[in-house]
């Protein structure tokens, strides 16, 4: 069955999906879904070598870009790259580039999120020099529309195994990115980074919630932050719930929770 990451509504009302066709064998895959009865207008499917997939997609005007992870023309891990296409209203290709990491190389890179601010800027995670995501760097890169690269940045935590960005957030003066790294074992903290407008770093923060934790979801309104996700701890398995300022602190003190 296809999985879909991501949904959008189009200026018609109808609505465009995007994911990937299957686990194994797996294409990339969006479709446009008729909002009052379901109907499939049209679906696209695109494969360049192993698995690949559509993780987020912005319409614009006339056309869509979608950005995820393809295999570059190879089953092997580490030509696994983040792309931008750009598509036409039914999402016919248009062209694709294959972003920083040359396929000649050795690089094992996924592409996460993307939000349009005058331009595309899309966030990252992966091995640069290889297919080791316990060696895994996080990126942010910024192009113009026609996929020229406008910045490219790259982010590590020292020390630290998988280092993974997975959503960003636009703000007036800035770039609110959010994802994790694991720092003892397999046990994972919760990371957000404020960003400028050219990519550089503001601040970080990290969160130690329980013995591990990982976020799944964010949000931003009315002036706070929203996080839940799953934690670890002596107990077991759990939810947990996070409101933050938009500077990533507490807003008050809040017990089991260590910024």
């Amino acid at each position: 069955y296809p999985i879909f990451w991501d949904i959008q509504q189009l200026s018609n009302k109808n609505y465009l999906l995007g994911g990937k066709t299957d686990e194994q064998g797996c294409d990339a895959i969006i479709l446009e879904i008729n909002k009052d009865d379901g109907a499939i207008e049209w679906e696209k499917s695109y494969t360049t070598g192993s698995c690949e997939a559509f993780k987020k997609l912005i319409p614009i005007g006339e056309y869509i870009y979608g950005t995820g992870r393809f295999a570059m023309y190879s089953a092997a891990n580490d030509k696994f790259r983040p792309v931008l296409m750009k598509m036409d209203s039914e999402g016919n290709e248009i062209w694709t580039k294959n972003m920083v990491f040359p396929i000649s190389g050795s690089s094992r890179i996924y592409s996460f999120d993307m939000i349009e601010d005058n331009g595309l800027v899309s966030v990252n995670l992966g091995d640069e020099n290889g297919q080791n995501l316990e060696q895994s760097k996080m990126q942010v890169i910024k192009t113009d529309y026609d996929g020229n690269i406008i910045f490219a940045k790259g982010f590590y935590i020292d020390g630290k195994g998988y280092n993974r960005l997975e959503k960003i957030i636009n703000f007036p003066d800035g770039y609110l990115v959010y994802g994790s790294f694991k720092y003892q074992g397999d046990n994972s903290k919760l990371l957000i980074m404020k960003l400028d407008k050219n990519g550089e770093l503001i601040w970080s923060r990290s969160y130690e919630i329980g013995i591990s934790n990982i976020g799944k979801h964010i949000v931003y309104n009315n002036g706070y932050l929203y996080i839940v996700g799953t934690i670890t701890d002596e107990s077991g398995d759990d939810l947990f719930y996070m409101k933050l300022d938009v500077d990533g602190k507490l807003p008050a003190e809040c017990p089991g929770i260590t910024e």
